[in-house]
């Protein structure tokens, strides 16, 4: 079996893993996703084909994350309990990859997987080109915490990992199915997204509902002007 697969290559049935195979079908229906690969669970990595591969994405830096078989469903997300690492350098690519298939030894993951009823099992590893993120957040279909019928989108400057990590306050927009923003919660004195930004990412998320054909959790990013889908997953709390 192949141990590097590009996301674009990817066509028949493979323990992907959650996160690996939305990004794959996320980019199957046309979806902007940055370019990367996937290295499969339990494949014996050959560094000089990995290295080949980083070469391939025509950058420097790369995000290496974690995508284990049983992550990503719609009981669970397993969102933050397996390793991402952001900013890798070719060096480090190697060590990298090493701790994302770690990952799901890990105390945290394996009190999650118990706690959920479930194994974290194999662990693919996903690398991709690490965007120079202008703006970043997540946006969510549905209100993740009342279940209203309405998108509510947070957004930092920089990278997400800020956001995700509680390191800092985001904006806040609450966007009903007309379009129309009935909430807007600011960390600063002007708003981070700019109206047909925000657009934008509202419309990109009810359109990836439609294909998924269930509420979704979405990590997006802004790379001067052009967005990009990181990541689609089922929203849990409902």
């Amino acid at each position: 079996m192949k141990g590097v697969i590009f996301l674009h290559e990817i066509q028949s049935p493979l323990p992907l893993g959650g996160k690996a195979r939305s990004l794959m079908e996320l980019m199957r229906q046309g979806f902007r996703v940055p370019k990367g690969y996937v290295i499969l669970p339990g494949v014996e990595l050959d560094e000089g084909e990995l290295l080949e591969a980083f070469e391939t994405l025509g950058c420097n830096q790369v995000a290496v994350r974690s995508s284990a078989v049983n992550e990503d469903g719609e009981k669970a997300a397993w969102a933050g309990q397996l390793e991402t690492k952001l900013n890798v350098r070719r060096k480090g690519l190697i060590n990298a990859i090493n701790d994302c298939r770690e990952s799901a030894k890990s105390a945290r993951a394996q009190a999650y997987a118990k706690a959920h009823g479930q194994e974290s099992g194999g662990v693919a590893v996903i690398v991709q080109r690490m965007l120079a993120s202008d703006i970043s957040g997540v946006a969510f279909s549905k209100h993740p915490v009342t279940g209203q019928d309405a998108a509510v989108v947070e957004a930092v400057h920089g990278q997400g990992e800020q956001l995700v990590g509680g390191l800092v306050t985001p904006d806040t927009y609450v966007i009903d199915r007309s379009h129309t923003v009935t909430e807007q919660h600011l960390s600063g004195d002007q708003p981070i997204l700019t109206s047909p930004q925000l657009e934008e990412i509202t419309r990109l998320t009810w359109s990836i509902v439609e294909q998924f054909g269930h509420p979704v959790d979405v990590e997006w990013a802004y790379e001067g002007d052009t967005l990009y889908v990181l990541q689609a997953r089922p929203i849990t709390t409902l």
